[in-house]
């Protein structure tokens, strides 16, 4: 992605930081909505398609229990909006740095460019708990080399991004949560400051947090590219072809995040990655494309 394109994206949220309200499975009503529109489909047609498993879902269940007919439209599941929501503060970075050159092998990015990065921080009441429950503390990854927020935020997951505006398509290069995996480090070593503070921090605030956490920077990552910026077509790397395209010689992420959570998404395997990307002038590239082997997920809404 290029530098403007980053600014016109970056313009879509206001000054910079938007409010973002999360729940247990707002990705189906998320996915759902986008898919039936406002006028709706017939169930029969939903279960037909690549979002048939978000019927069992119990927010949506309780929904089509409530209408009892055989059509959903989008308005219905903007009425099954929990009254308890959880909520998080948005922020948009970049990576690496605009004032930095990026470079394939040591950034991990697909292509040539920079990578928008969604972060997806604490609430300020979160961060008045955590200063009482920890007290005096530095900020633990203020010198972390990834992109997290360093100003005044405090991020819980961030996920990378590379898109096309004139394609309308975008690709999930990675996410990640460096605040749940230096926590959790954080109270299992008793050589650390505070050691007790933090082990109740994050059994008592943060443990909820822990296991929700890509379900919730994924979720916040789709809602922001669907809704805010119009996208028709998501792509997410699959474990081996990412670790091939994102030149990752050394510790791969886990697997589960490029398997199971996008199986869960509703993405469906496809050997056509983007447009966007397979036009790239690159010739190493473009080899990678014709390779049998070469897969993505895909989600798309046309």
């Amino acid at each position: 992605m290029d530098k403007e394109t980053i600014q016109l994206v970056r313009d879509a949220l206001p000054e910079g930081r938007t409010v973002y309200y999360h729940f247990p499975d707002r990705y189906a009503l998320l996915l759902l909505e986008k898919f039936v529109g406002e006028s709706g489909k017939p169930i029969s047609e939903i279960k037909n398609s690549p979002f048939a498993s978000l019927l069992n879902k119990p927010c949506v269940k309780d929904v089509l229990a409530e209408l009892g007919g055989k059509h959903l439209k989008a308005w219905d599941l903007r009425k099954a909006w929990p009254q308890i929501q959880d909520g998080y503060r948005l922020t948009l970075g970049t990576w690496p740095a605009l004032d930095e050159k990026p470079q394939l092998n040591w950034h991990h990015i697909t292509r040539s460019g920079w990578n928008l990065v969604l972060q997806l921080n604490f609430s300020l009441s979160h961060n008045r708990e955590l200063q009482k429950t920890v007290g005096n503390w530095h900020r633990p990854l203020e010198w972390s080399p990834h992109p997290i927020n360093k100003e005044s935020e405090i991020t819980l997951a961030w996920s990378r991004i590379d898109l096309d505006l004139e394609t309308g398509e975008a690709l999930i290069e990675e996410i990640q949560s460096d605040w749940v995996r230096d926590v959790k480090d954080y109270a299992e070593k008793r050589w650390v400051d505070n050691h007790n503070d933090w082990k109740q921090y994050y059994e008592e605030i943060m443990h909820p947090k822990t296991k929700r956490w890509p379900e919730t920077i994924l979720t916040a990552t789709l809602w922001f590219l669907l809704a805010e910026l119009g996208i028709r077509q998501i792509f997410y790397h699959t474990a081996d072809t990412g670790v091939k395209m994102k030149h990752i010689e050394w510790t791969p992420p886990p697997r589960s995040l490029y398997t199971a959570l996008p199986k869960k998404f509703c993405f469906q395997k496809t050997h056509n990655g983007p447009q966007f990307i397979r036009d790239w002038k690159n010739r190493q590239l473009r080899k990678q494309f014709v390779d049998p082997d070469t897969t993505w997920f895909n989600l798309e809404f046309y």
